[in-house]
């Protein structure tokens, strides 16, 4: 009698799992970390019968398919410009920078660009970047409806492309088009999703999510995203050797401080092959333009460097301090989702907690019944 309850138990909780997952992929909500699990056991292969495969690459020693790369910098550096570059040379089977000619065939792109307008912008970058605008595919807006349920006409709309809600509509598109090798997401916000501007980097859940479809599909995902605000040379190595980092390949783009109309691109990380040399290019009428000649300086060099430049690499609780001034700039957020965001960005609780007097942020409640949440906000009278 025992052993039939633990299997009624066991097929019970298989049966809730699958209701609650099958729900959450029909309404677009990622399954939560609290979700129901059912009992399983664990498999393994044994390697002698896994077939080695060679790495392959959208970009040679640059970009890896299968796996999701990041595009990062301050804003106004041109990565956008870089990122439909890409796109273009995909579409067009143009060569990239440093090759005679194009390793692969042209192929379909997978554009989530929610910050630039299309017509004006995003199409004619495309066209004097050479694009094949037929192979490339623009998610514009997710269109949304719910079912009636016999009480009357369903709800039809649409709305901006979310991370955290649409990656399964986003593997639909690409079982619809296989022959796809870019996915470009620009930008992608803290929260998920392309149309939220941020200076900060997403979540670590996204980024392994956006991982998992890249490696599933074969294809390279390219996401376009800040950098972790107040970031100082250790705090960038830290972060990149991250468990929250599930980008295969990082990429700093930087402005040169000889030459300002100069950028780089910088190597931070590459899972696949030693880190290549850096690139540089200009953005002249319009178009991108890249330099022939190779920069050799890494991410960390150039961080450090600037570092060195302003005095030498700021404390912990400094860039804690200028962490905290830069996301509490536009309006106070709740406490629980500034520690979360400074656990991603690679500050301790306590070191976030102490440079809290430094960068002018006092905790408020936000009302006296119970229940009432605590917020951070600016004491500088912008909130």
């Amino acid at each position: 009698m025992p052993i039939r309850r633990k299997e009624m138990m066991n097929e019970l909780d298989r049966l809730a799992a699958s209701i609650l997952n099958d729900a959450q992929r029909w309404l677009g909500t990622p399954a939560s970390s609290g979700a129901i699990q059912p009992a399983g056991r664990l498999r393994t292969v044994r390697l002698c019968d896994v077939s080695a495969r060679p790495v392959e690459w959208l970009w040679p020693g640059r970009i890896p398919l299968g796996q999701l790369t990041l595009l990062c910098g301050q804003s106004g550096l041109g990565k956008s410009f870089l990122s439909l570059d890409l796109a273009a040379r995909t579409s067009g089977g143009v060569p990239f920078p440093g090759r005679e000619t194009a390793s692969e065939p042209p192929a379909t792109v997978i554009l989530v660009a929610g910050k630039d307008e299309v017509a004006t912008v995003v199409r004619p970058r495309l066209e004097d970047a050479g694009a094949d605008l037929e192979r490339i595919l623009l998610v514009d807006r997710v269109e949304v409806g719910r079912p009636d349920f016999g009480l009357g006409e369903a709800e039809q709309g649409t709305r901006g492309f979310s991370l955290e809600t649409d990656l399964p509509a986003l593997t639909d598109l690409l079982e619809e088009h296989p022959e796809t090798r870019l996915v470009v997401i620009d930008p992608v916000g803290a929260r998920g999703g392309p149309l939220e501007p941020s200076s900060h980097v997403p979540t670590g859940s996204t980024l392994a999510r956006l991982a998992a479809v890249a490696a599933a599909h074969r294809v390279a995902i390219v996401a376009v995203t800040g950098l972790p605000t107040g970031l100082g040379a250790r705090a960038f190595e830290r972060w990149l050797g991250s468990a929250e980092l599930a980008a295969g390949a990082v990429w700093l783009v930087a402005k040169d401080r000889d030459d300002r109309g100069r950028r780089l691109l910088l190597p931070a990380k590459l899972n696949l092959c030693s880190p290549p040399n850096g690139l540089a290019y200009r953005i002249k009428q319009g178009r991108l333009e890249w330099e022939r000649r190779a920069v050799r300086m890494t991410a960390a060099e150039m961080i450090a460097a600037e570092c060195e430049r302003k005095g030498g690499d700021w404390t912990e609780r400094q860039l804690a301090a200028q962490w905290l001034r830069e996301l509490l700039a536009d309006g106070p957020l709740a406490a629980r989702d500034v520690k979360q965001q400074a656990w991603e960005c690679g500050f301790s609780s306590g070191t976030v907690r102490r440079a809290m007097k430094l960068a002018g942020i006092k905790p408020v409640r936000s009302g006296y019944e119970k229940g009432a949440k605590w917020i951070w906000m600016a004491t500088d009278g912008r909130n």
